[in-house]
């Protein structure tokens, strides 16, 4: 038994080994095939989607308000993430030409121009969101020395839940509070898309890098395809430096930096031996020298670096090389002319100037005749031009008199382009437009839409720095006051001059709330005893804090208070 227990257990084996071999090998040859089908299959996906987002971009030109050419833009960039995912899968077998990781390369690289143009739409997912929160923006670290939400911000929130009965005793209340916020505030919604989509072009574009890196120095590319991945190479190093430094507001790693330093010094080596060579930019259609690109790379760093005067230089020599050069233009405009030199906003002449080269980087994008595809409509999503442009024609504003009709026509044009920015602009500049709006009604007189969009902007004040929220209260205390509701203004403001105590500008529009209030009043006397207590309540503790400190800066605001004091005891005092 044991021996043919043996034998056959031997000839089982050996039976069982032959079969397995033999199977492995079907497998491995089958395997080979289906791969060589996907690869074949993805290739062909691909140039038929490189060719409908193609005929998508020249339809755009003509009508792109169309809702049909909008819903198809979406398809086929979800096509295209599709495709990118299911060519990653391909490329992990690991037996792959560099044909094929060429393929790849093309496919990210049309990944980032649907994403330029506006094709990718991105759900906000429930993690994404939590990764906002929690970790990118860390509106939960309420114990970090330097708290992304004040403290007394924290207590305003706790305060206005626990009324709601809401219990805040879980470590995570404030979590479920903000969390709550994104998945319903319109305001933070659009936010936190404009983040994720920022965050996936930047992830793609450092994929496009590393990828086209990778392929350099591949054995199996000819001499001349090897130029052209190196070329590429350097075209995907240029978005990287310009849009990663745009989306993250010029805040980009030392290490990172370091590296595209390095690469330039690389380029300025290979362009000795290829000169003269041109890309076809991926958001605007504009065929632009890579020398230029590369002085943009420069003048990215330079900005990312806080040395303005070398970053002008920079961007400068791009312009130089390639007039047409719009990323240059627009930066050179946006970070070095309206930083270096400030007098250039103090006359309405200089602003004009200033906008009229602002336009002048959209017409150039919008020229047909030289490869633009920025439809006359549209304005670039990554650019923070509109945005400059607004606050620029808010700031001429205030140099003409309100009376005039150039004001009224500042205001409404400064309007425009912040409603042009939230319809288009994917940069996360969403709660900023809505401050700036507030800005924008109360300059147009336009008192109750101010405080609506305060109020608006108040229900998210955990996104708003300590001096937006002091602006943002004023703004309303002022507007309530102009509608003759200054009982009302003091009411809604006085939570945050008790939690900013030590906000003097905002204590004096309180002030100011009480002394409207005497005027507004049918019993004067009140209003007026209740105006004098709260100057009062100032003055005193400014008094006995230049008693015993000395402190000389405390001087104008004591004389200010004594003699307002003064002013107002005599004014109603008759």
């Amino acid at each position: 038994m044991t021996s043919n227990n043996s034998a056959s257990g031997s000839l089982f084996n050996h039976f069982g080994s032959t079969c397995c071999g033999n199977l492995i090998r079907s497998n491995y040859h089958t395997n080979r095939i289906s791969l060589k089908n996907l690869q074949q299959e993805c290739t062909e996906k691909l140039e038929s989607l490189e060719e409908k987002v193609s005929q998508l971009v020249v339809a755009s030109l003509a009508n792109n308000s169309d809702d049909l050419l909008i819903k198809q833009k979406k398809q086929i960039g979800n096509e295209v993430y599709l495709l990118l995912g299911k060519i990653n899968q391909v490329a992990q077998s690991g037996e792959n030409s560099a044909q094929f990781y060429l393929n790849y390369i093309r496919a990210v690289r049309l990944c980032v121009k649907c994403s330029l143009k506006g094709f990718i739409n991105l759900e906000t997912t429930d993690d994404f969101l939590a990764f906002l929160i929690r970790e990118r923006e860390r509106l939960t670290e309420i114990k970090d020395p330097s708290p992304a939400v004040p403290h007394f911000v924290v207590e305003f929130i706790k305060r206005e839940i626990t009324e709601q009965d809401v219990i805040v005793e879980n470590e995570d209340w404030l979590f479920d509070y903000t969390f709550n916020a994104f998945k319903t505030n319109p305001v933070l919604i659009a936010y936190a898309s404009n983040i994720n989509l920022c965050q996936f072009l930047q992830q793609y574009l450092s994929e496009y890098v590393s990828l086209n890196m990778n392929m350099i120095g591949n054995t199996e590319l000819e001499y001349e395809d090897q130029v052209i991945v190196e070329k590429e190479f350097f075209e995907s190093v240029f978005y990287w430096a310009y849009y990663v430094a745009n989306v993250n507001s010029f805040v980009v790693e030392e290490n990172s930096l370091n590296h595209m330093k390095k690469i330039c010094e690389q380029y300025d080596a290979w362009k000795g031996i290829n000169k003269d060579v041109t890309i076809t930019d991926l958001e605007t259609g504009l065929e632009l020298k890579l020398d230029s690109c590369m002085e943009v790379v420069r003048g990215s760093i330079y900005v990312c670096e806080g040395n303005l005067r070398e970053a002008e230089k920079s961007l400068n020599r791009a312009i130089e090389i390639d007039p047409n050069n719009v990323h240059a233009s627009g930066l050179l405009l946006r970070e070095c002319t309206l930083n270096l030199y400030p007098e250039k906003l103090e006359s309405l002449q200089e602003i004009n100037n200033t906008i009229t080269r602002f336009n002048r980087v959209l017409d150039t994008m919008r020229n047909k005749e030289i490869g633009g595809e920025l439809p006359t409509s549209e304005i670039p999503l990554f650019s923070a031009d509109t945005n400059v442009k607004a606050s620029i024609l808010l700031h001429a504003a205030s140099l003409v008199n309100k009376e005039s009709k150039s004001y009224g026509e500042l205001i409404k044009k400064s309007k425009e382009f912040y409603d042009l920015s939230d319809k288009f602009i994917k940069l996360p500049y969403n709660i900023l437009n809505l401050f700036n709006r507030a800005r924008l009604y109360y300059s147009l007189e336009d008192y109750t839409n101010a405080v609506a969009t305060v109020e608006q902007l108040l229900s998210i004040k955990f996104k708003l720095t300590e001096d937006q929220i002091r602006d943002s209260v004023i703004i309303m205390n002022l507007s309530l006051i102009n509608s003759s509701q200054a009982k009302e203004a003091i009411t809604k403001i006085e939570p945050y001059v008790r939690g900013m105590a030590y906000d003097l500008e905002l204590r004096y529009s309180w002030l100011f709330a009480h002394e409207a209030l005497i005027e507004q009043s049918k019993d004067q006397t009140v209003a007026l005893h209740k105006c004098i207590e709260e100057y009062q309540k100032l003055l005193t503790p400014l008094q006995k804090s230049h008693k015993e400190n000395g402190n000389k800066n405390l001087i104008p605001h004591i004389s200010h208070l004594e003699k307002k004091i003064e002013q107002i005891q005599a004014k109603y005092s008759k």
